[in-house]
């Protein structure tokens, strides 16, 4: 192709549109051609398609929807385009929904049990919210607690009294509860409420939580001597509790 001086060359490409059936990499032509000839050129050129990110999607549920103050939740989700999720909500003692949890895999369960803020029935939202290259999502679901509708503490079992307890060994706390409700297991001596000490160290349950009818723990170190301990073991409510008969010691 000759072109010459001052002349206008135009360039054109053609893409048989019903060979483009999604992302991928397809060879086209280009065709350049010049205004003062009728000769042009054909290059073969390769195109790569592309889609623009999608948005997350979510599926959200929480299992029971209703729950007993005290009883814990599932909450399991499933995401599509996303690379991380953060649920939010009220999970623990005392924490006024103002919980959350960072860094989760697009899909998974969790385990919570909500703080009641009354002894009435009312419900809590939990929310999360999955990233992704095409943006973030969030969804909600609703937890019913109502409250417990009669004692659900029969009483504690050990230490009840007169029982002593080493420093560093390995001890039972053992209760009589209703099935399926979780309890705050407390340490006091004397008068004086140690849980903020004791709690640290529970074996299982969240933030003082224990499920079941017993909790395995180490004795600290730090938590002292004394023979005027007690175990008292209530609801979340705390509406319902049981404190051992009589004092225990922990020795070294």
């Amino acid at each position: 192709m000759t072109l010459s001086p001052g002349g206008v060359l135009s360039v054109g490409v053609s893409v048989d549109a019903t060979k483009v059936s999604g992302p991928g990499t397809y060879t086209t032509n280009l065709i350049a051609s010049g205004n003062f000839t009728n000769s042009s050129i054909t290059i073969p050129v390769t195109l790569t398609v592309t889609t623009a990110s999608s948005q997350p999607t979510i599926i959200f549920t929480a299992s029971p929807s209703t729950i007993i103050a005290g009883q814990a939740t599932n909450l399991t989700w499933s995401s599509t385009y996303a690379t991380s999720c953060v649920l939010a909500g009220a999970h623990g003692y005392n924490d006024n929904g103002n919980w959350s949890k960072s860094s989760l895999t697009s899909s998974g369960s969790l385990q919570v049990i909500p703080y009641p803020s009354s002894q009435t029935q009312y419900t809590t939202q939990y929310n999360i919210t999955c990233t992704g290259s095409g943006g973030s999502t969030t969804k909600i679901v609703i937890v019913s607690v109502v409250p417990t509708l009669a004692p659900v503490i029969t009483k504690v079992l050990s230490p009840n009294g007169g029982e002593q307890w080493k420093i560093g060994s390995a001890q039972n706390i053992t209760w009589n509860v209703a099935s399926g409700v979780s309890v705050l297991v407390d340490l006091y001596k004397g008068n004086l409420y140690r849980g903020n000490v004791f709690k640290k160290r529970l074996s299982s349950g969240y933030g003082g939580y224990a499920g079941g009818s017993s909790l395995s723990i180490t004795v600290p170190s730090d938590v002292g001597t004394g023979s005027d301990y007690t175990i008292k073991i209530q609801t979340p409510t705390l509406s319902d509790y049981d404190v051992s008969d009589a004092p225990f010691s922990i020795v070294n």
